[in-house]
Formats: structure tokens, sequence, C-alpha cells
């Protein structure tokens, strides 16, 4: 009986780490949770908006639909798992995206704007030599078709 405890111990290890929430670094942090007060129908033009928040991060092929797209992570967890000599992980983050979307008329002068925002909780599980990451889109999918501007 002695033996069999510690034996059950080294077959099973399990240990929890939290993750903190932060800023995704490759995303923009000037997409606001409303579109902006100096954002005015029929006044604004494209060059207005491209001085303000920076060249877009999609665009339909004439332009005249726009999108800057932010990420924010409220932190989450990564379970971690030894059985034996095996291992693997478990790890989720809850996420939320902003996208501001802008439209234009003919004469590249804004016709309207707005902004939305969703969660989701992407994540990934590894067992030995097999990993497998999941998500749900956080945002609904634009509406057209779009194409990153790089």
């Amino acid at each position: 009986m002695r033996c069999l405890v510690p034996l059950l111990l080294s077959l099973l290890l399990i240990g929890c780490i939290p993750m903190p929430p932060y800023h995704v670094p490759t995303s923009r942090s000037n997409v606001p949770e409303r579109p902006p007060d100096w954002m005015v129908p029929g006044i604004t033009t494209l060059a207005d908006v491209l001085l303000h928040v920076g060249e877009p991060d999609h665009s339909t092929l004439d332009e005249r639909v726009m999108s800057w797209v932010a990420q924010d992570k409220f932190g989450g967890g990564v379970l971690i798992v030894a059985v034996g000599n095996a291992g693997g992980f478990f790890g989720m983050e809850l996420q939320r995206e902003r996208r501001l979307m802008v439209w234009f008329d003919d004469h590249e002068t804004l016709d309207h704007s707005d902004v939305q925002t969703g969660m989701c909780t992407p994540g990934v599980v590894n067992f030995g030599n097999s990993t497998t990451e999941f998500s749900v889109d956080c945002l609904r999918p634009m509406p057209g078709t779009f194409q990153s501007v790089e």
C-alpha cells in the first residue's frame, strides 16, 4: 500500500497555468468601441479616415468598404497533464474582436460606419505528438468580397 500511493501520483500529474489578459500585439489599438464623432456621413472623406486610422486591414476590390480589426485577450488557462512518460495540454482563452467598418460613396465620401464586437474562445489540445487547434469566428463574416490589405 505504501508503494501504491507514490506510484499513482507519478502516473498522473496535473498542473494549471493561468494566462493574464493582454492586447494582441499584431492587432490594432486604434479601433474604437463605437464610430468616432469625427466620422460624419456626407462630410468625412476617404483621405480623412486613412489619416486617422491608417491603412485598412481589409477592403472590397473597389475600396468602397473598408475595415480595421483589433483583438484583445481576456485571459485563460492551460491545463497540463502527464501520465507515465506521456503528456499533453489543453489551453483556452477568452478573446474579443472589434471591427470598424466604413462605407464610402462614389465620391469617396463617408456613407456610414459601424463597429462590430464579438467574443469567442479559441484553444488548443495536445496529447503526445498530436496537436489540434480549435476556434470559432468572433465576428460574423463581412458582407461581399473582401481582400486583405498588405
